[in-house]
């Protein structure tokens, strides 16, 4: 399990390291072009715009950090296969979306673990849908049920120009996901 969450933090690493994702800017890199100082001079203040732009990158990776550690517990517990995603091309090169539609009597909830983390609450026989930043992605689904075991996909890739469709369903004869024994 624990090599599982190596390959889970490295691939991480890997994407958000990508060329198809440019690289943060550190906090005191400025430009001469925005006014920024020269070399041994006082670091001007820091504009509203620019303090609210640290806030709200404070809180994506802080739900980042959440959401992953949402789904390393899940994948730590038992679960089953997550079903395949299905893919539609699309004639953009926007950022790919994901619709999960839930054809279950309960709330599902569903992580999307990677380079821009989602979490989504989809209500009984309904429908959500994310947009996101490309690259790997874990995948934890469960319904808000004890009966089930959570589902789990590992390393999905979404690639630009992509709407991917999950579809979680309950059959009669359990085979999406897998009913829990009783002992």
């Amino acid at each position: 399990m624990g090599s599982r969450l190596a390959l889970f933090a490295a691939v991480l690493l890997l994407v958000a390291c990508s060329p198809s994702t440019p690289p943060p800017k550190s906090q005191g890199q400025t430009s001469a072009a925005s006014g920024g100082s020269s070399a041994g001079a006082a670091p001007a203040k820091a504009s509203p715009g620019a303090a609210r732009k640290a806030a709200a990158e404070a809180r994506r990776k802080a739900k980042n950090r959440r959401i992953i550690g949402e789904v390393r517990a899940i994948l730590k517990a038992k679960h089953s296969p997550l079903p395949e995603l299905q893919r539609k091309n699309t004639d953009s090169r926007e950022h790919p979306t994901a619709q999960v539609v839930n054809d279950t009597p309960y709330r599902l909830d569903v992580w999307f673990a990677g380079p821009c983390s989602e979490k989504l609450n989809v209500p009984a026989k309904g429908s959500a849908e994310v947009q996101f930043c490309p690259g790997a992605y874990h995948i934890a689904a469960k319904v808000d049920t004890p009966d089930f075991l959570p589902l789990v996909r590992e390393n999905q890739d979404f690639e630009l120009g992509i709407h991917y469709v999950l579809r979680i369903i309950i059959r009669a004869q359990p085979k999406t996901i897998i009913k829990r024994s009783k002992r």
